[in-house]
């Protein structure tokens, strides 16, 4: 490790959809950066401070590496022409992913100095993630061209996917079993939490790609957002997002967290990858009020209680979707709702039958202080019924379920 900043810096918070500005101090960036390496990746920390992630040397062959106690170890799957190490659980085991002459590729599992392949069932590539401190293993796998998560717990593989999603691949997940990871509908990338069986998406404010890679006991998550063409990390901390750059970065990213918060990530400067250690980076946000002034979105509905038919109209009559008049695959719903709080510049999530649907416009209904609608088109696939649940998420918080009926 070399290079060490501490300085003043501005951490942009997003609360209610207002940007503030303010002045944290402490923050430690330290360069990663492996002897002699033209490029160097960091992807993984665990509690004791022990990093991993992957090298080019100078002939641009690629090694994963660990760095424990100042000092840089080669990591290398026996046969390999490439190894990328991604993952450093709490008593040290490692993850990560290497390719063989043939091109195929494959997760592994270096514990106590014997490397071993985890592949999903059939899959042609698999990869790990991260692994716990349980030896639970959180990884993907590619099958005819689309991405899937899973999760191998005492030799049973189980699939994750997001809803509707071309790909899932999930990044890590902390000590109660929360994970996070990004997903890609219609070629936009979001970030996404699953906790007690729920997906819910994150996506940094005004970003045009968020992705979710890491999180700890307390449900801080990091991950990086791309804003303007710029990548940038971001901490998502109490509902309110922190963003930091290296500085001099054109690029930056946060990859991982341990539980006392050091952050882990890459950066580019001067057209050169190397990787980082940020400590002591905490969100720096100054509250218009207490979280719950954070407002969750609510789903209108005809009785008016929340629950039930959902007040969404067919947006070529204005009659509601309901069991006697459905909608169809492809049509456009009016969908109503309260809680929005930047004028639509962030478009909400708005899952029909569990399948995202397309987000036509979202942002506040003329002639009607208060009510905010968004305007969707209906997704294929969707399993008809009299009453097809209908969510919507903003700014990661999640809507009353209500229903709609669907042929």
């Amino acid at each position: 490790m070399k290079r060490r900043w501490r300085f003043y810096f501005p951490a942009l918070c997003f609360a209610l959809g207002a940007a503030l500005n303010v002045l944290a101090e402490g923050p430690t960036f330290t360069t990663i950066e492996f002897p002699a390496a033209i490029l160097t990746n960091a992807f993984g920390i665990n509690t004791r401070g022990d990093i991993v992630g992957n090298y080019n040397s100078a002939d641009k062959s690629d090694h994963g590496f660990l760095l424990s106690g100042g000092q840089y170890t080669t990591i290398d799957f026996p046969g390999a022409t490439v190894t990328e190490a991604f993952t450093i659980s709490p008593r040290g085991d490692i993850g990560g992913v290497y390719t063989l002459p043939d091109k195929t590729t494959h997760g592994f599992v270096l514990s106590g100095g014997q490397y071993t392949t985890v592949d999903f069932p059939s899959a042609p590539s698999s990869e790990v993630g991260a692994i716990n401190a349980k030896g639970d293993i959180l990884g993907d796998y590619t099958v005819a061209g689309a991405r899937h998560g899973f999760l191998l717990i005492g030799g049973k593989y189980t699939t994750l996917d997001f809803p509707g999603a071309a790909n899932t691949a999930p990044v890590a997940f902390n000590p109660q079993g929360d994970i996070v990871g990004g997903y890609n509908v219609s070629g936009v990338f979001h970030g996404f939490l699953l906790s007690d069986g729920e997906f819910t998406s994150i996506d940094f404010p005004r970003a045009t790609r968020t992705g979710a890679t890491g999180i700890n006991a307390r449900g801080d998550i990091v991950g990086r957002y791309v804003l303007d063409g710029v990548s940038h990390g971001f901490l998502l901390s109490g509902g309110l997002y922190s963003t930091f750059d290296f500085p001099a970065a054109t690029f930056t990213s946060a990859d991982s967290m341990n539980q006392g918060g050091d952050i882990i990530g890459r950066y580019t400067v001067d057209g050169v990858n190397r990787g980082y250690l940020l400590a002591g980076f905490r969100p720096a946000c100054v509250s218009t009020g207490p979280p719950s002034l954070i407002p969750v979105p609510a789903l209108l509905t005809v009785s008016g209680d929340g629950r039930g038919q959902g007040a969404i109209q067919h947006a070529s009559t204005y009659q509601v979707a309901s069991s006697i008049n459905p909608a169809v695959s492809g049509e456009i719903l009016i969908v109503y709702f309260t809680g929005l709080v930047d004028g639509g510049t962030t478009l909400p999530l708005v899952t029909i039958g569990g399948r995202p649907a397309e987000v036509l416009f979202s942002g506040n209904t003329p002639g009607y202080t208060g009510l905010n609608q968004a305007n969707v088109r209906v997704p294929s696939g969707i399993a008809p019924g009299n009453a097809v649940p209908v969510r919507l998420t903003y700014l990661s918080r999640t809507s009353n379920e209500v229903t709609i009926g669907v042929r």
